[in-house]
């Protein structure tokens, strides 16, 4: 097993509570059970409050862990942690959570960001601008319809 930190828990503080939440899980379940779903080639980190755990060995086991005991992987690290952190579980073929570089996927979500934040205000200021247009477009239907009004008193006066 290795773990790896991203802000919530320390590094030593996660390793000592994934041990205690295996120590938990392995006396909820069969030996047989423990010992071929939760012993080894398990990865653990912590990112955005979220438990994200990684079999590294094979597809079918992330699965398997991920139908049949993710309440109980929930449950035994909200006892020991204190902490209810959502559950996510992966194997390497998902390549769904990069447990390496996260600081440059951390790079390109914050470029992502300033990009999408400069795209919504360039969004911001076209629909202003037609607010604006509008607005104008508002007060010219406004005073023809006001002439139209005038027009039509005066027409009535004539007819009369």
């Amino acid at each position: 097993m290795s773990v790896r930190d991203e802000r919530e828990i320390d590094q030593e503080a996660l390793k000592k509570i994934w041990a205690d939440t295996l120590d938990v899980i392995e006396r909820r379940i069969s030996k047989p059970a423990f010992q071929t779903w939760f012993k080894d080639d398990l990865e653990v980190q912590i990112k955005n409050d979220v438990l994200c755990i990684r079999c590294i060995d094979n597809p079918f086991r992330a699965d398997w862990l991920d139908n049949r005991y993710k309440t109980l992987i929930f449950e035994s690290f909200r006892d020991v942690s204190g902490q209810a952190c959502d559950v996510e579980i992966y194997s390497n073929e998902d390549k769904v959570y990069s447990f390496a570089n996260t600081s440059q996927q951390d790079e390109r979500d914050s470029t992502k960001h300033q990009q999408v934040a400069k795209e919504i205000q360039t969004l911001k200021n076209i629909v202003s601008d037609y607010q604006e247009k509008l607005e104008h477009l508002q007060e010219v239907v406004n005073l023809q319809a006001e002439e139209i009004l005038n027009l039509k008193e005066r027409v009535s006066k004539v007819e009369t």
